[in-house]
């Protein structure tokens, strides 16, 4: 079996080390060995699945080759600690969870790194990039593109021919009727509905959705 990590010790971190049993489950690949998190408070503590091995600096002085998961549902956090991980023995392999639904898994192209949760839908033509965190029951419809570091909560709705670019923040329940493009940096409010396209480092809420300022 191959050995993997988790960055990240809190609430979803443990999630994710449920995903890894739900794989192992149906077929061992995995060997969970722990969690690396940078609250100091936390190293060689445990929870219910597994033990705190210590900080991103320590797990960049591993020796050995090892699968890491960066569970952590914030994008800049997510690419600032991808940044930080500068160890070659670290790599990034997708967790899919094993009800995941691709309606055609010969023309859906994902990245790295990328987190897809229980339930979710997966249509045909889709193309996902790098670290992208699908939680549960999301569906992607067909011909849907979705660039790299974006967070879709639970129940998240992307109709065909959709277009996301990067680092944007989907709340539960939230969704983005077919053919609408979405530039950078954007977050979607709980049961926001969008309806046309969105540019870049907008707050949407609403049904349907429109621009808010803070």
């Amino acid at each position: 079996m191959k050995k993997i990590a988790i960055v990240g010790a809190g609430k979803y971190g443990c999630e994710i080390a449920c995903i890894i049993n739900n794989i192992n489950d149906i077929q061992r690949e995995w060997e969970f060995i722990g969690f690396f998190d940078d609250a100091e408070n936390l190293k060689n503590t445990e929870n219910h699945y597994g033990k705190v091995l210590g900080t991103i600096e320590d797990l960049n002085n591993i020796s050995e080759k090892i699968a890491v998961i960066i569970a952590i549902g914030n994008t800049r956090s997510i690419q600032s600690i991808v940044g930080r991980i500068d160890n070659p023995n670290v790599y990034f392999p997708n967790i899919i969870h094993p009800s995941v639904l691709f309606l055609d898994k010969k023309n859906v192209r994902i990245g790295k790194g990328n987190i897809i949760s229980a339930y979710t839908i997966v249509s045909c033509n889709v193309e996902i990039g790098d670290f992208n965190i699908l939680n549960t029951r999301v569906t992607l419809g067909h011909d849907s593109g979705i660039g790299s570091y974006n967070v879709f909560s639970p129940n998240v709705q992307i109709s065909g021919s959709v277009k996301v670019g990067n680092a944007n923040t989907f709340g539960f329940n939230s969704g983005v009727i077919q053919n609408c493009t979405i530039g950078d940096n954007n977050k979607f409010g709980v049961g926001a509905i969008l309806l046309r396209n969105a540019n870049n480092g907008d707050n949407y809420m609403g049904n349907p959705a429109i621009k808010m300022k803070f």
